[in-house]
């Protein structure tokens, strides 16, 4: 049996899920159970891609990977396809199983990595391909400790925002390792329909921390930051939910409309504008190392 700590959460699973920080504890401290347990599906249910959703339990299928059921924000059982790919089963329940359990929880799932700077904590967001943990393994490589990579979970505590440690381990293609002088081979990948890689790190966060800023992502012809204001705010943390099309049909888009508007009222959103380039990387670097100045300073 495998334990982690992830989330603010214990884990005790009977699958490896590589990239959660391991820890040792007793059986009965488990807060999350993660368990191979036999799925019965109605033939209609058993082809092709299906869910049923509901707010404390969640049924996930996917052809090629399996089937996952998510209860009461405790449970994820999960039985794979007999046709499944190495890897792809712990990469369900790594992700939008763990998002849906999450919200189960009361927590908000974003899709972001996040580093800490200084004592805080800034998230990096954005769409697919934007550079998300290629961003927050260039933040690490200047000694910033990793919060979590691909699920950041939020609770709004009072006047400010908390995120929980997540992943410790950053998922990173061939060409972004190269980079850092890393080689690709020497790094198993996540599962064998990907070449996406796993990087574990030993500077990781493991106590919950202020979440400062979100910085989203997007295209642009130079690198500059542009603050939004609360309004736009809440519709970019709304966009980059994680899984927002199942969390959407779970709990309805006014809940987690409001989710990111309690969220927005709270920290510094901003659009991270950069070039698509290997070299538009250090002054990215340099602008998200300024938000945690403006948070200090208070502008």
């Amino acid at each position: 049996m495998f334990r982690y700590s992830a989330y603010g959460l214990t884990v005790e699973s009977d699958l490896e899920l590589r990239g959660l920080r391991a820890v040792d504890l007793p059986s009965s401290a488990a807060d999350v159970e993660v368990r191979r347990t036999p799925v019965v599906l109605a033939e209609e249910q058993a082809k092709g891609n299906w869910h049923r959703l509901e707010p404390q339990e969640s049924q996930l299928v996917w052809e090629g990977v399996g089937a996952l059921l998510i209860q009461d924000g405790r449970r994820i059982h999960y039985q794979e396809a007999s046709d499944a790919t190495p890897g792809s089963i712990c990469q369900a329940v790594l992700g939008p199983a763990m998002g849906l359990l999450l919200q189960q929880r009361g927590l908000v799932a974003l899709h972001a990595s996040a580093l800490a700077i200084d004592g805080v904590a800034i998230g990096i967001a954005g769409d697919s391909g934007m550079g998300k943990s290629t961003t927050a393994q260039a933040l690490h490589a200047r000694n910033h400790a990793l919060v979590t990579d691909d699920i950041a979970a939020l609770s709004c505590d009072g006047g400010q925002v908390t995120i929980r440690p997540g992943h410790a381990a950053l998922r990173l293609w061939p060409d972004s390792l190269l980079r850092v002088d890393v080689n690709p081979a020497a790094h198993e990948r996540l599962h064998a329909d990907t070449q996406k890689r796993r990087l574990d790190l030993n500077n990781v966060a493991t106590e919950p921390l202020h979440l400062a800023s979100v910085v989203v992502l997007c295209d642009g012809d130079e690198e500059r930051l542009e603050r939004l204001p609360a309004t736009r705010a809440a519709f970019e943390l709304l966009r980059n939910f994680y899984y927002p099309e199942l969390t959407s049909a779970v709990f309805g888009p006014s809940v987690l409309l409001q989710q990111c508007g309690e969220i927005a009222e709270r920290l510094a959103v901003y659009r991270l504008h950069r070039r698509k380039s290997a070299e538009a990387i250090d002054g990215m670097v340099a602008l998200i190392e300024q938000c945690r100045e403006a948070h200090r300073t208070g502008d």
